[in-house]
C-alpha cells in the first residue's frame, strides 16, 4: 500500500518547502514564531563555523540579513561592528539591568543598538572610546572583543589556565583581557603564534570566541532533573495532543516548552497533522515502554539530552492499514532563556531511527 511512506513524504516535504510559513503566537504569548525558510541559511554551508553559527541559528541568537530576493545570511566572513557584537552578546546571554548606563552622543535613543549598548555599559560590559562617543558603526578589533568577552563573562568562567603568549601582543592595555582569554581556551591565535590583535574581526570569529565563554560556563548548572523533566513532559502531553488529535493545544505547548526553530518546526508539523487528519488519514502513535533522557553535557545558559523511545506507528486510510515499530535516538538541544526561570527546547537532532521489529 505504501501509505505509511506516502505520510510521510507529505510530511517532511511540507515542513521543509522554503514557502511554508507558521501561525504566530496570541498576544498572551510572548514569543513570535518564525517560518521555518528563515532557518535555512545557506551561506554558511561549509564554514569553518558552521556548527557553532547554525546552532545560534537555531536558537535564535543569529536571525540574519534578509536580502531583496528573500534569502536569509550570516555573512561569516564579513567584518562585524561594535554595535553588532554588543547586541548579539546582550540577546545571547539574556543581559538585564535597569541602571541607566553611559550616555553617548553618536548613540540616538531610537537606534536598535541602543537598547543593548545601555544594558552592556550599566554592567560594565562595555565601555565608550572616550569624548562622549562609542563608536557603534567602526569595526571591532580583536583585541576589543577579547575585552568585551572576558568582562562579560569574569564571573562564570575560570581563567585560572596557562595564558598563551602571541609574539604579537605586546604590554599594551588589552594585554591581561588576551591573555585571560587565552588561558580559558576563549582564543588560540592563528598557526604562526600571532593573535593580530589591531585586525578586524569577521562575524564567525567574533561570535565563535562568545560560544566558546558559553562552553565553559559551569557556575550556575541546572539539575540533570530539571533538564530531562523539559523533554519527557514535552514528548508525554505532545503524545497526548497527537492521539487526541487535540491541535489546538499546539501553541501551548510550544510556548510551554519550545522556542527557536523547535517552535517552527512543532507547530507546521501539527498543522500537517491536523491536515493530514482531515483529508481522511487516521494515526495512532502508541508507546512502547517509557523513553529515557540522559544528559549528555550541560552549561549555565546551553545543554544536550539525549531521548530514546520506541513506539509504534499505525497509519490507516480508506480502510488499508500500516503499522511500524520505530525505535528513535535524538539530541535534544535547550536553552535557559533570557530573563526567565525555564529551560526550553530548541532544536531536536535525529541520532539514529530503525524501523521494524528487531
Amino acid at each position: 500500500m505504501g501509505t505509511t511512506k506516502k505520510f510521510f513524504a507529505v510530511l517532511l516535504l511540507a515542513l521543509f518547502t522554503s514557502s511554508l510559513t507558521v501561525p504566530s503566537f496570541t498576544s498572551a504569548q510572548t514569543e513570535q514564531i518564525r517560518p521555518l525558510s528563515q532557518y535555512d541559511i545557506r551561506d554558511i554551508e561549509g564554514h569553518w563555523a558552521e556548527s557553532t553559527l547554525q546552532n545560534f541559528v537555531y536558537s535564535d541568537a543569529l536571525s540574519g540579513y534578509i536580502g531583496d530576493n528573500g534569502v536569509i545570511t550570516i555573512q561569516p566572513n564579513h567584518p562585524i561592528t561594535r554595535a553588532e557584537l554588543v547586541t548579539f552578546l546582550v540577546r545571547t546571554m539574556g543581559l538585564q539591568s535597569d541602571l541607566p548606563g553611559e550616555t553617548y552622543r553618536d548613540v540616538p535613543a531610537n537606534q536598535w543598538y541602543a537598547e543593548p549598548i545601555r544594558i552592556a555599559s550599566a554592567l560594565g560590559v562595555v565601555s565608550g572610546v572616550g569624548d562622549g562617543l562609542f563608536q557603534p558603526n567602526r569595526l571591532i578589533q580583536r583585541d576589543e572583543i577579547a575585552a568585551l568577552v572576558i568582562k562579560a563573562f569574569e564571573k562564570s568562567v575560570n581563567f585560572s589556565g596557562e595564558p598563551k603568549h602571541f609574539s604579537d601582543v605586546s604590554a599594551y592595555w588589552a594585554t591581561p583581557y588576551i591573555d585571560k582569554a587565552s588561558s580559558a581556551g576563549l582564543i588560540g591565535g592563528y598557526g604562526n603564534g600571532q593573535f593580530k590583535p589591531y585586525a578586524t574581526a569577521t562575524r564567525a570569529e567574533a561570535f565563535t570566541m562568545v560560544s566558546n565563554a558559553l562552553n565553559r560556563e559551569f557556575t550556575s548548572l541546572p539539575s540533570d532533573q530539571r533538564l530531562t523533566d523539559v523533554v519527557l513532559n514535552q514528548e508525554k502531553d505532545s503524545l497526548t495532543m497527537l492521539q487526541r488529535k487535540d491541535f489546538s493545544r499546539v501553541s501551548e505547548l510550544t510556548s510551554k516548552y519550545c522556542t527557536g526553530f523547535y517552535s517552527s518546526f512543532v507547530q507546521a508539523a501539527s498543522a500537517v497533522f491536523e491536515q493530514m487528519d482531515a483529508n481522511g488519514y487516521s494515526f495512532d502513535v502508541i508507546p512502547s515502554g517509557q523513553p529515557i533522557a540522559t544528559i549528555v553535557r550541560k552549561t549555565d545558559r546551553f545543554a544536550a539530552v539525549q531521548l530514546k523511545e520506541r513506539y509504534d506507528l499505525i497509519v490507516r486510510k480508506d480502510g488499508e492499514q500500516e503499522r511500524e515499530t520505530r525505535n528513535s535516538t535524538s539530541l535534544m538541544l535547550l536553552k535557559k532563556m533570557p530573563g526567565e526561570d525555564s529551560w526550553k527546547i530548541y532544536m531536536a537532532v535525529p541520532q539514529e531511527e530503525t524501523a521494524g521489529v528487531p
